[in-house]
């Protein structure tokens, strides 16, 4: 949230910005627009239902897991060519056409010593963090505060349907959208949890 505060300082430090972002970051960015809805003009959230419910006693082993993560490192995700991480991305990815898919392992990897690497930060891998320092009462509240207009896009195939077993008593799906003041739903019948690639143009 800090890091999302300094960035939008930097960028656009005198007028509300329109916020567009998915899954954790729409997460992050929903409770930003909570906090600071004076410099929100629109908000997108894109396939993001916000923090999961409170691990109460599991809360020890989500600590442990997260240490021991920790302690092994990131692993960098390597392949041995093109074709072979193409092949993956359709795995990951099955509604995608060909030429897509392509296009975006050309922008998410780099040719390095002969191997295919993922570009990313490997860390961002992990969402122990996630697990551990959100709140869902915190979130909610922060909602209800959000002032902008927001655009809620949501996959039949995505997050916010896989992981509604998660959703606690008070806090299923609608009572947590809900909570965003002038919103407007849209939902992509035959799309996963990448609907931005999957769906580019009407994501547009």
């Amino acid at each position: 949230i800090a890091d999302l505060d300094q960035f939008l300082k930097h960028y656009q430090p005198d007028t509300p910005v329109q916020l567009v972002a998915h899954s954790f970051g729409a997460s992050v960015s929903g409770v930003y627009a909570g906090i600071r809805p004076e410099r929100i003009e629109k908000f997108v959230n894109i396939d993001a239902y916000g923090a999961k419910p409170g691990a109460g006693p599991e809360a020890l082993k989500h600590y442990r897991r997260w240490l021991r993560r920790i302690n092994r490192g990131a692993p960098e995700h390597q392949y041995a060519s093109w074709a072979e991480f193409e092949k993956r991305l359709q795995h990951m990815h099955p509604r995608m056409p060909a030429e897509r898919v392509r296009y975006l392992a050309h922008h998410w990897a780099q040719e390095r010593e002969g191997r295919i690497v993922l570009t990313h930060d490997p860390a961002h891998a992990r969402n122990d963090g996630m697990d551990l320092t959100n709140r869902l009462d915190e979130a909610m509240a922060a909602w209800r505060a959000v002032e902008a207009p927001t655009l809620i896009l949501l996959a039949r195939q995505g997050g916010a349907v896989f992981r509604a077993p998660d959703l606690t008593p008070g806090a299923t799906g609608p009572e947590r959208f809900g909570c965003f003041r002038n919103r407007r739903e849209i939902w992509f019948e035959d799309s996963g949890h990448m609907v931005h690639i999957e769906r580019p143009a009407e994501v547009a």
